[in-house]
């Protein structure tokens, strides 16, 4: 939204010249740009016909454009790309908090790509260790005759299977539903349809969810909380698994803190209940005295 002393600014007054419109036309599209920055908290709008569209503008294609740019109110980047002026700097807080979300979603994004290189090219290692012929054993000695690869007290295959390509091996909707409804304390799911779908394809083409998702399901399956073991008698569910950063949280040990802070509420429970208990107990005695006490007191006013 533009501030109050816009009308009167120097760039405003040239932009209206230059364009020979009235004042609220000119103020119409700058407020039409402006919204469509704080929509996204983005200050880039795109080439020529982009600002254009952006501000409404239903005159001569490209004056407008041109206009904004010598008056200062868009700045021209690289491959004739437009972006607002101090966008951010005259945003709302609102606006500047929608940017610093879509910046940390930008970084995350890059972080996950540079994971997915990272496992596709451990997982390539792999394959080429798993592939190499063994050396032919020593006559006589059976252990080494006996021992394959991956059988001498070595986890070789800790990625799990993978594809022609080194990438680890998608699991398919029923492997998964099969894995997940094995487990008799979570709430079962009869198949995956519509946002679960969706979610699990999305998972699935993630080389670390690949990787994890059987150690997080394992762990999972192992704890209280999961199992229903909480407040609200709550149990996992396939839409919680499903979340982009479950399985991750899982492995950063989530379940173990969820496990002691549920132990402890679990001891506060208990000791609440026994000070309840005995303050109960000693409430009893005080009235059963009083009663008697009051019993006496007309005994003796009768004698």
């Amino acid at each position: 939204m533009a501030r109050p002393g816009l009308i009167d600014h120097t760039k405003f007054k040239r932009l209206v010249f230059i364009l020979k419109e009235p004042v609220p036309h000119v103020w119409g599209y700058l407020e039409c740009i402006w919204l469509v920055g704080y929509s996204h908290g983005n200050p880039h709008l795109g080439d020529e016909i982009d600002v254009e569209l952006a501000a409404q503008f239903p005159g001569e294609p490209g004056k407008l454009c041109q206009a904004l740019v010598k008056c200062g109110f868009i700045n021209r980047i690289a491959d004739g790309k437009y972006e607002i002026h101090d966008l951010l700097d005259n945003a709302p807080d609102y606006v500047r908090k929608r940017a610093t979300r879509r910046l940390q979603k930008e970084s995350e994004d890059a972080a996950s790509a540079e994971r997915r290189t990272m496992a596709k090219s451990d997982c390539l290692q792999h394959s080429t260790e798993q592939n190499k012929i063994p050396p032919t054993p020593l006559r006589g000695d059976d252990e080494e005759i006996n021992a394959g690869p991956g059988r001498r007290g070595e986890d070789t295959d800790r990625s799990g299977p993978c594809t022609p390509d080194g990438l680890p091996a998608e699991p398919s909707p029923t492997e998964f539903l099969e894995a997940w409804n094995a487990v008799a304390d979570f709430s079962r799911c009869l198949q995956l349809t519509g946002k679960r779908e969706r979610r699990f394809s999305q998972r699935a083409r993630d080389p670390e969810w690949v990787k994890n998702w059987r150690v997080a399901l394992k762990k999972a399956s192992e704890s209280p909380f999961c199992r229903g073991k909480n407040r609200n008698g709550w149990r996992a569910t396939v839409d919680w698994f499903l979340r982009p950063l479950t399985v991750t949280k899982i492995q950063e040990g989530a379940l173990a803190r969820d496990g002691e802070r549920i132990a402890k509420l679990g001891a506060e429970a208990a000791d609440r209940a026994s000070r309840l208990k005995a303050q109960r107990a000693q409430a009893e005695a005080d009235k059963a005295r009083a009663a008697g006490k009051e019993t006496w007191q007309k005994l003796q006013e009768k004698t």
